[in-house]
């Protein structure tokens, strides 16, 4: 159902989707703040957002299947979402602001990674 793309929360290499519910929540949590800040800073540059607010729905909705699992409470996890969303808007600042061709590769991996876990469509599985 989900590919998983996640190197200790930097999505360098492809690893296996996390076993324990904790470290799941902690992976989408970071998907989602990188999500806020790709929808952000799309309005910023007078861009509608739209995959980015999608992909951050879809992410909130993993984490409120997951959540009740892990351990985590609900200030923690938004906490992990703020942090991640802090760091990823300063990799987008440097990236277009600065001209910084490496932030911009390290962005678009990032959420490249995010997107992978995302579920695949139903038309596209094949499971019309």
């Amino acid at each position: 159902m989900c590919a998983a793309v996640i190197g200790g929360g930097v999505f360098a290499d492809a690893k296996p989707m996390p076993q324990t519910a904790e470290a799941r929540v902690a992976v989408f949590a970071q998907c989602a703040g990188r999500y806020s800040a790709e929808m952000e800073h799309a309005w910023l540059l007078g861009r509608p957002g739209r995959q980015a607010q999608d992909g951050r729905q879809q992410m909130v909705a993993l984490i409120d299947a997951v959540a009740p699992h892990s351990g985590l409470s609900g200030p923690e996890i938004l906490g992990l979402r703020i942090d991640s969303k802090m760091a990823h808007a300063a990799l987008l600042t440097r990236a277009t602001f600065g001209r910084d061709a490496q932030a911009r590769r390290m962005a678009q991996r990032f959420v490249a990674g995010c997107h992978a876990l995302l579920p695949v469509p139903r038309d596209l599985a094949g499971l019309r």
